[in-house]
């Protein structure tokens, strides 16, 4: 296999999905680094720099622009380059796709973001989660990054409003060869964002051997960054070691989805946690109220082996915030960004009274809040702690300690993930759970 001799980069628009695709290029022996300021890459042993935009939320043009400005500090002319997508397609894919095409030598891009592990494909021209049109799912009616179709080639060329072509199963199955000739005769009639199906690991592979050609730009996944730097069936790295033990753990969940409310629902029933959960009533009243409650709370937490800092467990709780937020004047998104910048704070000054020994947070948007929020410098990938859920070790800009943090999106894992975190962390496991809400 061609392993990329020179440094690459990975583009992601989002937190949670540039760690897990930094991971594949770590199994493979490489040593990706995430810099949160542009002069933090110039380190020889960091062969993949990953750079998130955080362009998620913002407009088709705005993410263009953001991408275009990354670029114009990045010579990345003749640089390998992973742009990073969602499996979802959420975001602005099309857009971003496009800057990287406009300002480097990449004549076309293929773009395949299946993650079949995950359940979602790309089938027939539509992107599929678990067997449903992704538009009709929980994903797809994100409040702040709504999906309107299923339809590949449809939401790539509206966010792009440019033109793209499908290359559909039959021809990825047909080999490397007829997968090249496709490309060819789409290039021909003036395509540049390619589409391709793909169902399995298989067809991922198959995909990923035109990487022997400088002049594509692949776009996908974690699930077609693994075949960009790995031979199917490549082992793992070795298990996990920290270098001191770790007896505190704080988990940060800003993510509303089925998934995550799931996943605390689950963790609060297994083990003894210290929860405490914001109070987004107070805090759209009074701040500084709620600010010092979670302060005066988190010191009686100290000692707590599990302490989780949530919005909310379920769907009623979830529901009724939304209609007070509504009944204050506010929109969702603006809500929604209210409730990020807040955790970010309560989560800087936990961490300050708490002291844990490693973070875990959840959803994309509150990792890259939280994180930046605490001035750092950058993120060492170490592993992963189960498929698709990175550790690093994050490193501050003024001398303070590095703190391993696990990084997770908010839709990912299943209803156990924080249980079999914490089991693998080796931090005591206990039943029931201590409450300190409002």
């Amino acid at each position: 296999m061609m392993r990329m001799s020179m440094k690459t980069y990975i583009i992601a628009d989002d937190f949670t999905g540039a760690g897990d695709t930094a991971i594949q290029f770590l199994k493979n022996g490489y040593h990706p680094y995430f810099p949160f300021s542009l002069d933090q890459d110039n380190n020889a042993l960091n062969d993949a720099i990953v750079l998130n935009t955080d362009s998620r939320f913002l407009s088709p043009v705005s993410a263009y622009e953001l991408v275009m400005n990354l670029l114009n500090n990045f010579d990345l002319r003749k640089k390998q380059v992973f742009k990073k997508i969602d499996s979802t397609l959420r975001g602005n894919p099309g857009a971003e796709i496009k800057a990287i095409l406009d300002a480097t030598h990449f004549k076309a891009a293929i773009v395949a973001p299946s993650a079949p592990r995950q359940g979602r494909i790309v089938k027939q021209g539509i992107c599929l989660v678990r067997g449903r049109p992704v538009h009709r799912t929980e994903i797809g009616k994100d409040i702040r990054n709504p999906l309107r179709t299923s339809c590949i080639t449809d939401i790539l060329s509206d966010n792009a409003r440019e033109k793209s072509g499908l290359i559909q199963l039959s021809y990825v199955r047909k080999g490397k060869e007829a997968l090249r000739e496709a490309c060819s005769k789409l290039i021909a009639d003036g395509i540049r964002i390619i589409a391709v199906e793909a169902v399995s690991l298989d067809d991922l592979a198959e995909v990923a051997e035109l990487r022997d050609d400088p002049s594509m730009l692949f776009a996908g996944s974690s699930g077609l960054a693994e075949f960009m730097v790995k031979e199917h069936g490549t082992a793992a790295i070795n298990s996990l070691q920290f270098s001191e033990p770790l007896e505190k753990i704080l988990i940060i969940v800003g993510s509303h989805t089925k998934t995550s409310m799931n996943q605390v629902r689950a963790l609060l029933h297994k083990l003894q946690v210290s929860l405490i959960r914001l109070d987004t009533r107070v805090m759209i009243q009074n701040p500084y109220i709620e600010m010092e409650r979670i302060a005066v709370t988190s010191a009686q937490f100290r000692e707590s082996p599990i302490v989780l800092l949530t919005t909310m467990t379920n769907r009623k709780e979830f529901a009724a915030n939304n209609q007070f937020a509504r009944e204050s004047g506010l929109t969702m998104e603006v809500f929604s960004e209210m409730i990020a910048s807040f955790i970010a704070r309560a989560a800087c000054s936990m961490i300050d009274i708490i002291q844990p020994d490693i973070l875990c947070i959840t959803g994309g948007h509150t990792a890259s809040t939280v994180t930046r929020t605490l001035d750092p410098k950058g993120i060492f990938y170490l592993n992963e702690i189960l498929p698709g859920i990175p550790v690093g070790r994050l490193f501050l800009s003024d001398n303070r300690k590095s703190i391993p943090i696990i990084t997770k999106s908010g839709g990912f894992g299943n209803r156990e993930t924080f249980t079999e975190i914490i089991e693998l962390l080796g931090i005591q496991r206990r039943t029931h759970h201590v409450s300190a809400d409002s």
